[in-house]
C-alpha cells in the first residue's frame, strides 16, 4: 500500500517519497506458532537427531532426498552458479536398481560396485547418512537437466531444483502448460504474469489483459453501467469528486 501511493504521488507532483517499511516487523506476522512454541514451550523448529525433512517417513523410501549438482561457473548478479540441485527417489528395490544401473555406467570413481551395499530397502534406511552421502558424490558429477532427463527416461522420480528464470523461461513443461501467460497492460505494455496451474476442459481460464489502473474505467463505469452523462462525469471530474 504504501509503494502504491509513493507511486501515486510521483505521478500526481513528480516527486518521489522516501518509504521506510520495516521488514522484520511485516514478517513477523507469519511465524506466531513457531515463536510461541519457542518462547512458551521452549522447543525450536528443528533440533539435533529430529526428523529429516527431505527423507520419506510414510512410505519408507530411500534415497529420497535433494543432492548437488555440477554448477556451470557463470555469474551472476547472486553470484556464481554453483548452487546446484536435484530431487531424487527410488520408490521401491525396482528404482534403486535402475539407478544402481546408471551409477555404474557412468561411475564417479574407481569403486563401481558400492551401490551392491543397498541393495535392499532396509539396507538403504539402516544407512542412509551414508547412502546419501555416496549418491550425493556422484550427482555432483552431473548437470542437474542432463541426470533429469535420464532419470525420466528410467521412470524414477526426479525433479531438477530451478531458479525462478529457468522455471519461467527455459521448462518446456510450464512453457507447453501455459502458466506464465503474456498479457497487455495498460501502461507497461507486454508483460508476463502468473497463470492459473488448472486447466479445465469445459471452462478453461484465459488471461489477455493486465490489472486495470488506478481510474481507467471510472468513465465506462459512470457512463455505461451508472447511466451517467459525459458533462455530468466532466463536472465531477473538475471538482474533484472522481
Amino acid at each position: 500500500m504504501a509503494i502504491m501511493l509513493a507511486l501515486l504521488e510521483r505521478d500526481k507532483s513528480g516527486k518521489g517519497q522516501w518509504v521506510d517499511l520495516a521488514c522484520t516487523e511485516a514478517g513477523l506476522s507469519l511465524h506466531g506458532p513457531a515463536l510461541l512454541d519457542w518462547t512458551v514451550n521452549n522447543r525450536p523448529m528443528r533440533a539435533a537427531g529430529g526428523i529429516n525433512s527431505n527423507r520419506s517417513q510414510y512410505a519408507a523410501m530411500a534415497p529420497h532426498g535433494i543432492y548437488p549438482c555440477a554448477g556451470d561457473g557463470s555469474a551472476t548478479n547472486e553470484g556464481a552458479v554453483d548452487d546446484e540441485w536435484i530431487a531424487v527417489s527410488c520408490r521401491h528395490d525396482g528404482d534403486w536398481q535402475k539407478l544402481s544401473g546408471l551409477i555404474a555406467e557412468v561411475p564417479h570413481n574407481s569403486d563401481v560396485n558400492w551401490c551392491d551395499e543397498f541393495s535392499e530397502l532396509q539396507q538403504r534406511l539402516s544407512n542412509e547418512d551414508e547412502l546419501d552421502e555416496k549418491l550425493a558424490e556422484w550427482t555432483a558429477t552431473w548437470q542437474k537437466l542432463d541426470l533429469q532427463q535420464r532419470l525420466r527416461q528410467l521412470e524414477i522420480p526426479v525433479a531438477a531444483v530451478q531458479i525462478p528464470q529457468e522455471r519461467i523461461d527455459h521448462d518446456p513443461t510450464t512453457e507447453n502448460f501455459g502458466l506464465w501467460p503474456t498479457v497487455k497492460h495498460t501502461e507497461m505494455g507486454d508483460v508476463r504474469v502468473d497463470g492459473l496451474p488448472v486447466h479445465f476442459s469445459q471452462t478453461d481460464w484465459e488471461m489477455t489483459t493486465g490489472a486495470p489502473c488506478l481510474s481507467e474505467h471510472t468513465d465506462e463505469v459512470l457512463i455505461d453501467l451508472l447511466g451517467k452523462t459525459p458533462d455530468e462525469v466532466a463536472t465531477l471530474r473538475e471538482e474533484s469528486v472522481i
